[in-house]
């Protein structure tokens, strides 16, 4: 058997590099992109005020001075690493949920889905938001948001978007506490699974909530 004096240098710092790659994957998907998220529903969530409510914070917003300074480096770029480095996990990995079902395999394996699907979502969103508003001068509005919606196909899109939003969200806050190693013990990890799916209930009814305010 090799022991660590027989390990190559390369493959030692092969190794300490995917160690710092899938910690920083780990901590982007919380700080900022979740973070990003939560603002995005709360903002979101003036849609229940009316569309003068929601216009308003709309414009707000987009008269932020050096929005796009902030953007970038602070949003876009750690989605664009998020998802790059989550797509090389997806096409690495080797989980076996329907050979060796525990509640383990099944989780990573839904959250290795529920991140395609949720990166389609998000990249589809964006394309109909801000980048329609950067190139194409669309005002981001309630009506905007309401003709989108309205289309049954586009609110099916929306409501499968947000469920794997919701889910890829409240599972990666669950393994980065376990990843970081801020929850230790069986006990603890336990109670922690339960907090995160009902924390992940809560950010999916919050959402769907967000679309009836549009559609009503």
């Amino acid at each position: 058997m090799p022991t660590i004096a027989d390990t190559h240098p390369a493959e030692v710092a092969a190794s300490r590099r995917q160690f710092a790659l899938r910690r920083l994957h780990s901590l982007t998907g919380i700080v900022p992109i979740g973070l990003y998220v939560l603002f995005h529903l709360g903002v979101n969530s003036f849609a229940a005020g009316g569309p003068e409510s929601y216009n308003r914070m709309a414009e707000f917003l987009e008269s932020l001075p050096y929005l796009l300074a902030i953007e970038i480096p602070f949003i876009w770029l750690p989605i664009l690493y998020h998802a790059g480095y989550g797509i090389y996990i997806h096409a690495t990995g080797r989980p076996n949920p329907f050979q060796y079902a525990y509640s383990s395999n099944w989780l990573y394996w839904i959250q290795r889905w529920s991140g395609i699907v949720t990166l389609v979502f998000i990249g589809w969103h964006f394309w109909q938001t801000r980048l329609a508003n950067y190139i194409y001068g669309r005002v981001i509005e309630f009506q905007m948001m309401v003709d989108i919606l309205r289309d049954p196909g586009w609110l099916a899109f929306y409501v499968v978007g947000l469920v794997a939003v919701s889910y890829h969200l409240a599972n990666g806050l669950r393994s980065f506490l376990l990843t970081w190693g801020a929850v230790v013990g069986d006990r603890a990890r336990r109670r922690t699974t339960v907090i995160c799916a009902v924390f992940g209930v809560l950010v999916l009814v919050f959402s769907l909530a967000t679309i009836r305010a549009f559609l009503r």
